[in-house]
């Protein structure tokens, strides 16, 4: 706690920021080993079957350096952690950014019975966009076009439906993806009752129906109905429709709906602030991969912590890197960084001169202006040594 403390008040100190806003995320990374005694490796649900989990809850300041860490079991339930963060931060009365994991009406009320503002997503299905014009409508900082309906106020709690355009493009392309896959699926069936060799028993064609139901989520919209042959064991036909679903979710498309106790915001500031979510969830697959959170391979409880909490470190270092670059208007990923600083190297070779002394040359690659750009911001100077090198170092 003290650590996380200093770090926070050194940041602030190098980069100016106050903290008012804080975002909560969790992330989980899997054990692959003997199973032990350990009371933080649990069974949870995860991507990585089979195998016991350990979660990572973070605070983090609006600036994105995080505030506060614990490490949880790994079959905690999400929503059930906000309390163990928010409790400690309430005099200070910031605003929390959440996911929609986190967002439960026992949640909310809870913030709400502490005097604590909140923005989230929604956890229900986005609704079609409104048939009138946008309340407001603004171009971000990255150039993306976006557009806003106001759709409730009620109880200080305030709901805006927000359309992208990059989002709606990319969302388009999925869904009809998605849907040509499903009805390509349907359609096969269907056919195959007419062609010999083909799935054909009405049981089996039912159950078959259900396993792409349950493989595709968005046969919401469709009405599938599988007619039995009277007298035998088979179906007779197959038949499906579009339902009013469909074209609900054909005008959802790209759109997503935010919740918040700030009804003074502007829809471009509520918008900006949820999006700051989604910086910090990149960075965290930096987290889980390159900077080695997963998996781990420790069996005592001490030394999973240990390692889970060396990665927030090494976050820490990333995020102080990329908040020196944003200043320079340099918005990129941590992955984009690290691929254009990958040539960036320096070759060492020690050759002996004495039983004290050696002779030791350096020669390092030539920068690409992205390198000497990004060494510039980062006062890093080409040919900088360690002191206790140079004493020994003849070139």
């Amino acid at each position: 706690e003290y650590l996380m403390d200093g770090l926070l008040g050194k940041a602030q100190q190098l980069f100016g920021f106050s903290p008012s806003i804080v975002f909560y995320d969790l992330s989980n990374t899997y054990y692959t080993g003997r199973i032990s005694s350990s009371e933080l490796l649990r069974y949870g649900r995860s991507k990585v079957k089979h195998c016991p989990l350990v979660t990572l809850a973070l605070l983090l300041d609006g600036s994105g350096f995080p505030r506060d860490v614990r490490i949880l079991p790994g079959n905690l339930s999400e929503p059930a952690t906000l309390e163990l963060f928010v409790a400690g931060y309430a005099k200070e009365r910031p605003t929390i950014i959440m996911d929609a994991g986190i967002t439960t009406k026992k949640n909310l009320t809870y913030l709400e019975s502490k005097g604590l503002d909140w923005v989230s997503i929604e956890r229900t299905l986005c609704p079609a966009v409104p048939d009138r014009k946008p309340d407001a409508s603004f171009v971000s900082a990255t150039g993306n076009e976006h557009e806003v309906w106001e759709l409730e106020r009620k109880d200080k709690r305030r709901r805006v439906q927000v359309v992208s355009r990059a989002r709606k493009v990319i969302g388009d392309r999925i869904l009809k993806r998605r849907r040509d896959k499903l009805e390509q699926e349907l359609n096969d069936l269907a056919n195959g009752l007419q062609k010999p060799g083909s799935l054909k028993n009405y049981d089996k064609i039912v159950e078959k129906v259900g396993r792409i139901k349950e493989k595709y989520l968005l046969h919401y919209q469709y009405d599938i109905e599988v007619i039995e042959d009277e007298g035998t064991l088979n179906a007779k036909s197959l038949h499906w429709s579009y339902n009013k679903n469909y074209q609900v979710a054909s005008k959802a498309s790209g759109s997503y709906v935010l919740t918040t106790s700030h009804t003074d915001w502007q829809a471009e500031e509520l918008v900006a602030k949820y999006h700051q979510l989604g910086d910090i969830e990149r960075t965290f697959r930096s987290l889980k991969s390159e900077l080695g959170l997963r998996p781990i391979y420790h069996q005592k409880d001490d030394r999973i912590e240990a390692h889970l909490f060396i990665s927030v470190l090494a976050y820490y270092g990333v995020h102080v890197i990329r908040t020196k670059l944003k200043e320079a208007q340099i918005d990129d990923s941590w992955d984009t960084i690290r691929s254009e600083l990958s040539t960036w190297l320096r070759q060492t070779s020690e050759l002996p001169k004495t039983k004290e002394q050696s002779i030791m040359t350096e020669k390092e690659t030539r920068w690409t202006d992205y390198q000497k750009e990004v060494a510039g911001l980062l006062k890093v100077k080409k040919g900088q040594y360690r002191q206790w090198r140079k004493n020994k170092m003849k070139v």
